[in-house]
């Protein structure tokens, strides 16, 4: 199969995203997440909680049961932002990673323009 093709097992792009106790703030961003245009099927998101010392997700169960593409990851406490990417990496299921901070929106077109910028131009980061 060749890079940007559906696929009926796996999807195109793993959305990763680190979190340490910001729940609103992730909330905010899962919301912006169920808003792409890209169909769902096509994306996954691995959300990983870097040992909040509160529940990080406490806010956002109701986006969370919504969400069918989205995995949960609690991760060993204060082992830093880059250990969280690498673990939510090492889950992805997607041939494109995007990486995102819990405090930054999505733009609704976000990953269906990262995946057309890549089968444009494949790139290692964008």
């Amino acid at each position: 199969m060749k890079f940007g093709e559906v696929s009926m097992n796996a999807p195109d792009v793993s959305v990763i995203i680190p979190a340490y106790d910001r729940p609103e703030e992730l909330r905010r961003k899962l919301v912006s997440l169920t808003r792409q245009t890209l169909p769902v099927r096509r994306f996954e998101v691995i959300v990983v909680d870097d040992g909040s010392p509160s529940d990080v997700f406490a806010k956002s169960w109701e986006v969370i049961d919504e969400m069918e593409n989205l995995t949960l990851i609690r991760n060993s406490p204060g082992r830093g932002v880059s250990v969280a990417r690498n673990v939510g990496a090492r889950q992805a299921k997607g041939d494109l990673l995007v990486f995102l901070d819990v405090d930054c929106m999505a733009h609704p077109a976000l990953l269906e323009k990262h995946l057309e910028a890549q089968r444009e131009r494949p790139v290692a980061v964008c």
